[in-house]
């Protein structure tokens, strides 16, 4: 199916069989001496070693999910109100430029930028700041994020009430459980070296700021617990990596409740609780945003220009026919593959050959479906192409090779016929 790549080390891909029409004996060459199916799209071989992962910041869409789910967590009422109210602080986070993978020129992935500038740090630290601010400033908000016992003056209960408020708001934050040395070190931002006096919403909007703002939030670190057998300098992921790796991979965003008590149980750990969270993170709606992200970007979709720049051209008039581009019909063509893509990896999984010789149109728009002589789809059955047509007349050859044909080129080359001809 052609769902994310599998998370786990050790996979390479393999290859769809796509017969032609006449065939009638099978992929030989790629079955066992026993005429044994082809292998699987995927294959995992446990003892090899996984490369060395650098540190990773979050990228900015997974920073503003991040910060905005947080939100939702420690003001239920209000969480989207307050993530309202500090969006425009988290739009001066620099956008994450495509970086090609190694080796290629061409293309790329916003995951891929890892460079830090100050505009990032300047940028968190007014977002920490700001949310510190927003959820301790009015008492009823203290009350919700920190526990009544934040505002009812009792001073027999101010100690463990910080304690409480710093293991629970800085463990969700931090993605994992705060450790003994943190609860110090965060109490001691709470106490302000001892100028704090009772439970003023300042101190605790300075906790705030300050866990916002640690690498431990702005960066998926990680460390591994358990040696791997065999393979010396290798560390197993702990539960807690394992469900941020997951959940920052699918949904662009912090682990949720059911994932940090998988975690928390050891129950991620097993094979068993490793498939369930999988495929309760795999059908939640998030993990379409995300993959629709990476076929945007790993088919270039936002390179593609304006369709209707050389409408009036005289040879480009005579390409077009009947046809007229819209200014949006290039984002039209690219929903058409991103709604093809998500079709068969979510609706009606299936494999690459099977996309690339389907037989219909999922284009949305009418600019797009007149194209392909069909009505628009409906999110229904997906309209099959008329009589005759090529069934490559999609991804291949219809917006396929559209996409891949620059509305800017010389017309001559839309017309496919040298230029003094």
């Amino acid at each position: 199916m052609l769902a994310a790549a599998p998370l786990a080390v050790g996979c390479y891909s393999g290859r769809d069989y796509v017969p032609a029409a006449d065939d009638t004996e099978g992929p030989a060459a790629d079955s066992g001496e026993d005429g044994e199916a082809p292998p699987e799209a995927f294959e995992c071989d446990p003892s090899l070693v996984p490369q060395d992962v650098p540190l990773r910041r979050l990228t900015k869409v997974q920073y503003d999910n991040t910060i905005r789910d947080l939100l939702r967590w420690a003001l239920p009422a209000e969480g989207d109100a307050v993530a309202d109210q500090v969006a425009p602080l988290v739009a001066a986070v620099p956008q994450d430029a495509r970086r090609a993978p190694p080796g290629q020129n061409h293309g790329g992935f916003s995951r891929l930028d890892q460079d830090v500038h100050q505009e990032h740090i300047n940028a968190t630290y007014e977002v920490a700041r700001a949310v510190g601010e927003a959820l301790t400033g009015d008492p009823a908000r203290l009350q919700v994020v920190a526990g009544p016992c934040a505002t009812d003056g009792d001073a027999s209960n101010d100690v463990a009430c910080v304690d409480d408020f710093i293991r629970r708001f800085g463990g969700r934050a931090l993605r994992r459980p705060v450790t003994d040395d943190e609860l110090a070190f965060y109490r001691e931002v709470f106490d302000g070296e001892g100028v704090t006096v009772g439970m003023e919403p300042e101190a605790f909007a300075d906790v705030i700021t300050v866990i916002l703002a640690s690498p431990a939030v702005l960066y998926l670190i990680e460390h591994g617990e358990e040696p791997v057998a065999g393979q010396p300098g290798a560390y197993a992921l702990g539960a807690y990596e394992l469900a941020s790796r997951l959940s920052y991979h699918l949904w662009q965003t912090a682990p949720d409740d059911a994932l940090l008590e998988a975690a928390r149980s050891g129950d991620l750990l097993t094979d068993e609780g490793y498939q369930a969270q999988l495929d309760r993170l795999f059908a939640d709606p998030r993990t379409r945003s995300a993959m629709a992200e990476f076929y945007r970007q790993w088919l270039w979709l936002d390179d593609l220009p304006a369709m209707d720049a050389l409408v009036g051209n005289p040879r480009f008039e005579a390409f077009l026919g009947d046809f007229a581009p819209e200014p949006d019909t290039h984002e039209h063509m690219a929903d058409e593959v991103l709604a093809m893509l998500e079709h068969y990896t979510f609706d009606a999984p299936g494999s690459l050959a099977e996309l690339m010789l389907d037989e219909r149109s999922f284009a949305r728009h009418a600019d797009v479906a007149e194209l392909y002589g069909v009505e628009p789809w409906d999110g229904g059955e997906p309209p099959a192409l008329p009589p005759g047509a090529d069934p490559l007349a999609t991804m291949l050859t219809g917006v396929g090779q559209v996409l891949g044909t620059p509305a800017y080129m010389a017309p001559e080359q839309h017309l496919g016929e040298p230029a003094d001809a």
